[in-house]
């Protein structure tokens, strides 16, 4: 699969978008994620990190050793060169949940605008893996794809000033996991306790764009023994090499 370039250009002095000319699907970002990962092993020690997103890359380059206009012809020629055929290995990670309640503060308000019951909101939202497009927003945020349409919710009117960190939400067609306290607009159906951003670690995120996010409904008791076997070190994330 090629993808067509529509634009590259300047970010600052150290940055360069690539931004191309396609819609927002998961075999289109597949093939980002791997050009992103490839530039940036091919043109290792220029690149100092490549960012994919939706429909983009932002690299981040060695300015004081390249300039942009060298670095701009590098990216060109990589890109023509490089295959989006190697699959890239990912991993399903399993993310227990608790919903509803004090911690799921707006599963019935996702619950009423879809008609639905909270069990069926809470069976929707565990029966299927969700593709980690991109991280923003927050440090490790995963903008997730694949939300049912059945559960497809506005976000809310009045923005929370704080969201608990490990808070699940859902957003329009889009579910996440605030990964840092933060405000917040999305709806909350739920919480896990699992630490998701780590930053004195050598990798400070669970995650990357191109995992799989499944979540996995757990009762208050077990979410109180979760937050024990973390906090004594015990737990260990459960994953799946897709």
């Amino acid at each position: 699969m090629i993808l067509p370039i529509q634009s590259i250009q300047p970010v600052g002095d150290s940055a360069v978008l690539i931004t191309f000319a396609t819609d927002i699907d998961e075999q289109s970002n597949t093939h980002i994620i791997s050009l992103s990962n490839q530039v940036e092993k091919s043109l290792f020690p220029y690149i100092k990190e490549s960012v994919p997103a939706f429909t983009t890359i932002t690299v981040y380059y060695d300015s004081y050793n390249i300039c942009y206009e060298d670095i701009r012809v590098m990216l060109l020629n990589s890109l023509s060169e490089t295959s989006t055929s190697v699959k890239q290995p990912c991993r399903k990670i399993i993310i227990p949940t608790f919903y509803g309640h004090d911690l799921g503060t707006d599963i019935e308000r996702v619950a009423n605008f879809n008609k639905l019951t909270v069990e069926e909101v809470v069976f929707l939202h565990t029966s299927t893996a969700y593709k980690i497009y991109m991280m923003g927003f927050l440090p490790g945020f995963p903008y997730l794809g694949g939300l049912p349409k059945q559960l497809h919710t506005p976000r809310l009117d009045n923005p929370r000033q704080l969201v608990c960190k490990g808070s699940v939400g859902i957003a329009g067609p889009q579910t996440g996991i605030y990964t840092l306290d933060s405000p917040g607009g999305w709806n909350i159906i739920g919480h896990s306790p699992i630490e998701m951003f780590m930053p004195k670690a050598e990798n400070p995120f669970i995650w990357k764009p191109g995992d799989w996010i499944q979540f996995q409904s757990i009762s208050y008791n077990e979410y109180e023994l979760l937050k024990k076997d973390i906090n004594n070190g015990t737990f260990r994330i459960e994953t799946e090499i897709r």
